[in-house]
């Protein structure tokens, strides 16, 4: 396999790789060579969304996503209003 070498790379755009590859729970590495083969069209590999640690991080961060700014109720109040019953 080609080795590809970025140099002067802006920093905000490392950073934001780094996030979006934690966020993904790939290394830097995979989620830069994910963005090049879909950019291209390519088949894009399983780099480790096959696990289990892998989905459940990506499910924590649609949930977040889709729950942010909303007002949600406190679920231990509930349970224990639902159990005192």
């Amino acid at each position: 396999m080609t080795k590809l070498v970025l140099d002067n790379l802006d920093a905000t755009v490392l950073d934001e790789l780094k996030r979006r590859a934690d966020q993904h729970g790939w290394s830097l590495e995979d989620e830069a060579r994910h963005i090049l083969m879909s950019a291209t069209g390519d088949a894009v590999p399983d780099h480790g969304q096959g696990s289990a640690m892998s989905r459940l991080r990506q499910t924590a961060a649609c949930i977040r996503a889709e729950t942010a700014g909303k007002v949600t109720s406190d679920v231990v109040a509930l349970i224990r209003e639902d159990r005192d019953r």
